[in-house]
């Protein structure tokens, strides 16, 4: 079965599937420039608001890689978290791969402008034309499975969506949506572009939602691995104007996916040569 490294296209039935196991997912988000790049976006959020502060795992990781060395993450308890789990653009992918949107993909543009960061323009272009390349009935398999494992690189690697969070908990949350906190007097607030990004990503899959859990006295809370080592612990209130979000649907890369449109979907294209 023809296969790059994260994809692999099943001819017979002329579908795409995520490839599962060891190695097909991108680890760059480990690299020293990606974590001085979260550091930066840390130190500024706090310079431009002053009621906000640094949680003590997110001190001792921008401290650390100021030095300019990589910090060992997992001898300190520390998962690079994505907010928007990794596994869950495979499966945007998957599904664009599938059934690709007629001319311009302006929801996952939305997405890719949001996530990526300003001084990655070649990373927001090369994004944008994947999206919108992907109905070109002139592309091969293999180049459509190449280009999208350069995207899921791209956004791997996006500082917007990672932040320092204790490994325990992010382990617990698993492929969830992972609310990035940061500490406001004596409680923990979701980081502004951790809310838009989860905002635009939601327009193309909806169902996608943070472990929510509703308390004894009524109150909606989200788990979140910005919170505490403890899994138990690491629960924020009010991110749901107190509503419980509907259950996301068994986590699955290779399931079709897409908010309902009032005109019919593009046709499926014939078989990649």
């Amino acid at each position: 079965m023809p296969h790059s490294k994260y994809f692999k296209y099943n001819k017979k039935d002329n579908i795409y599937i995520a490839r599962k196991g060891k190695g097909t997912r991108p680890t760059n988000q480990n690299k020293l420039s990606v974590l001085k790049k979260i550091a930066a976006r840390l130190e500024r959020l706090i310079e431009e608001k002053p009621d906000l502060t640094l949680t003590e795992l997110q001190k001792k990781f921008t401290e650390e890689v100021k030095k300019n060395k990589k910090i060992d993450l997992k001898a300190n308890g520390i998962d690079i978290a994505h907010n928007i789990a990794i596994s869950a653009f495979k499966k945007v992918i998957v599904s664009r791969l599938n059934i690709p949107m007629a001319g311009h993909d302006s929801e996952m543009s939305e997405v890719a402008n949001d996530i990526l960061s300003t001084e990655d323009g070649e990373g927001k272009k090369t994004t944008k034309e994947f999206f919108d390349s992907l109905s070109d009935p002139n592309l091969t398999s293999m180049e459509k499975m190449k280009s999208a494992d350069k995207i899921l690189k791209y956004i791997n690697r996006a500082s917007r969506n990672l932040i320092p969070g204790h490994s325990s908990t992010n382990r617990s949350i698993r492929d969830n949506r992972d609310p990035h906190c940061i500490k406001k007097v004596n409680e923990f607030v979701e980081i502004p572009k951790s809310k838009k990004i989860s905002e635009s990503f939601a327009v193309v899959q909806p169902q996608y939602v943070p472990k929510a859990r509703k308390t004894k006295d009524g109150r909606i809370e989200s788990q979140s691995s910005s919170i505490d080592k403890n899994p138990h612990l690491s629960w924020v209130p009010n991110l749901f104007n107190n509503k419980v979000p509907e259950p996301p649907k068994p986590n699955n890369e290779n399931a079709v996916l897409g908010r309902k449109r009032k005109h019919k979907p593009a046709q499926q294209p014939p078989a990649p040569k």
